[in-house]
Formats: structure tokens, C-alpha cells, sequence
């Protein structure tokens, strides 16, 4: 699939202290909506785009983010991906509004839950009262019939509550509510946050394989809910548990823009690396390479290149 990543802003009602973005930049300006209108005109001429997905920052805060969702879902009748922490959509009016803006076009969402436990939720967002926000908004999601997954992002900090979590998710969700197990990038924040965030899969894979059985005796439940692990390599895991990795299409994103103090790299760029992948030399002969997700390059980057075990 041929997806158009833009982070239409970089501002963000959240502090997470494991952001990818660094300190600087959020104040980088924000696209205004004519600037995207143009960006979708120029990257339609180029490239064939199966799904538009808005990031940020925080994409609905942003001033352009409902006229913006209007014109994707309305004029250009194209699907739409959202990635949100969800705390606007605990308004009942924002979420009128950007329902209307959808239409009936097909969209689905994205929203991060750092922990079943609130307190441990609002010290990862460094903002208290997230956690209650964030799940007022996904419900209030969820019950309009908005195509929703949430996600769990694995760091040193929340990992040992992992299989708690998978309780939490399906005691407090309906099935139709993706997971998503997802390790993180090491970059901006969550290099300086070091001593919290950072965590090998050494450590944190047995307790993702806890996890991952007790989702599948909610399966053997009659559970259908759909269950995916991100950025993570096969040969880390028991291969009993490879049915839930999410595989490698091998794709970069077809395009992509973003706000950027240095008005070069914000320009909308095409075919961009994901940063993510098997690009590492012990990767090569390894026998699933072509369905293998890989891993952060800043994963390696960070612990070096020991932790893959290629499958002959």
C-alpha cells in the first residue's frame, strides 16, 4: 500500500518523554491548510496514494487538521489514517465536527495507552490526567464506530506491565478494537530520557511472550481481536508467536512532509525511508528476510547488532 505521511504540525498537548521529535521542534512552524492542499495536489501528480496518514505532534490540534480532513476525505475521496493521543475527541463537539469532516469515507485511528495504570500513563506523558482523557476520547471513538487500534509503546519503563495490559484492553475495549505492540524509535527524547525508556528485546520479549499467551487464551475464547507486534525481528521471538508480527511489506513511504526548522527538510519528499527494516548484515542470509519486519536502525544504532539471530 502507498501511504502519504504527513506531520502536518509538531506542536503537542502532551510532554512524552520518549517523543521522537527533540526539544527544538515543536516550536517549528506548522503547515497552514492551503500549504497541504498543495502538498496532496503535488504528491497526487507523482505517486498513485492508496492512504493519506496524518501524524504530528499532534495532528488535531493543529489549525488545519479539520479543514484538512474535510478535503482528503471529501474532495479527494481518499482513505485516511490518523495517528492521536485522542484527548479532543473527549469532546463531543470536537468529535461532531470531525465526524462530519469524515463523511463516509474510510478512516481509521491510532492511539497510544502507555499503561493500564494512570498514574504510570501520566508519567510517561509528563501531563497528569492524560490517561482519563485519552480513554474518554478512544471510548467516545469507539462508540461512534470509528475504526480504532491502540497501542502499546514497550519501553524499560512500562514493559513488566505488558501482560497486565492485555487484560486491561480486552476488559475495557470491544473486539473490534485493534492492539498494537509496538518498540520504539531511540531518538529525541527518548535518547536523553535513557535511564527510562531505552530497553532490549532480551528484556522486554519474554514478557511480550507472556503476553501474547494470554491473548491467545482469550483466541481460544471465541476473542477475535485483531493483535499485531511492530518493529520487531522474527528471530527475537519463539517462532510459535510469529503469527502475530506484523510482516515486512518492504516499503518506504511514498511521501512524505514535515515541519522543519531548516526549510530544505520540510519540503515534501518522496519514497522516504521508514527508518525501519532488516538493512543489517547479519540480515542477509537469513532465510525469513522477505517477511521480516526488522527493527529501528536507531535500535541498533543504540545496542549494536548482536541481539539478531538470522534463521538458516
Amino acid at each position: 500500500m502507498k501511504t502519504a505521511y504527513y506531520a502536518i504540525g509538531l506542536r503537542c498537548n502532551l510532554r512524552c518523554i520518549f517523543c521522537p521529535c527533540s526539544e527544538e521542534q515543536p516550536d517549528y512552524k506548522y503547515f497552514t491548510l492551503e500549504e497541504l492542499k498543495d502538498t496532496i495536489e503535488e504528491t497526487l501528480k507523482v505517486k498513485d496514494i492508496d492512504n493519506f496518514l496524518l501524524s504530528g505532534g499532534e495532528p488535531t490540534i493543529q489549525k488545519s487538521f479539520i479543514p484538512i480532513v474535510e478535503y482528503i476525505c471529501q474532495e479527494k475521496k481518499r482513505p485516511l489514517s490518523l495517528l492521536t493521543n485522542a484527548i479532543v475527541f473527549s469532546k463531543n463537539k470536537f468529535l461532531e465536527r470531525f465526524l462530519s469532516a469524515v463523511g463516509n469515507s474510510k478512516f481509521e485511528m491510532v492511539t497510544a495507552v502507555h499503561n493500564h495504570i494512570p498514574e504510570k500513563h501520566d508519567y510517561l506523558t509528563q501531563t497528569k490526567g492524560s490517561f482519563e482523557k485519552t480513554l474518554t476520547g478512544l471510548k467516545n471513538c469507539v462508540s461512534s464506530g470509528i475504526n480504532t487500534s491502540v497501542k502499546y509503546n514497550i519501553v524499560n519503563y512500562n514493559y513488566k506491565d505488558l501482560p497486565e495490559f492485555i487484560d486491561f484492553v480486552y476488559e475495557t475495549f470491544p473486539d473490534e478494537v485493534g492492539l498494537i505492540l509496538c518498540n520504539i524509535d531511540i531518538s529525541g527524547f527518548a535518547r536523553k530520557n535513557k535511564d527510562v525508556i531505552p530497553v532490549s528485546f532480551e528484556k522486554s520479549n519474554p514478557y511480550i511472550e507472556k503476553a501474547l499467551d494470554k491473548v491467545i487464551k482469550y483466541m481460544n475464547n471465541g476473542w477475535k481481536r485483531n493483535v499485531r507486534i511492530f518493529t520487531t525481528p522474527l528471530c527475537t521471538l519463539d517462532p510459535y508467536y510469529w503469527y502475530f508480527i506484523n510482516k515486512s511489506t518492504k516499503d518506504d513511504v511514498a511521501a512524505y512532509r514535515s515541519p522543519d526548522v531548516i526549510e530544505e527538510n520540510s519540503k515534501l519528499m518522496f519514497d522516504f525511508p521508514s527508518g525501519t527494516g532488516t538493512p543489517f548484515d547479519e540480515c542477509k542470509d537469513c532465510k525469513v528476510i522477505d517477511i521480516c519486519p526488522g527493527s529501528w536502525e536507531s535500535y541498533a544504532e543504540y545496542y549494536g547488532t548482536g541481539f539478531l539471530r538470522p534463521v538458516n
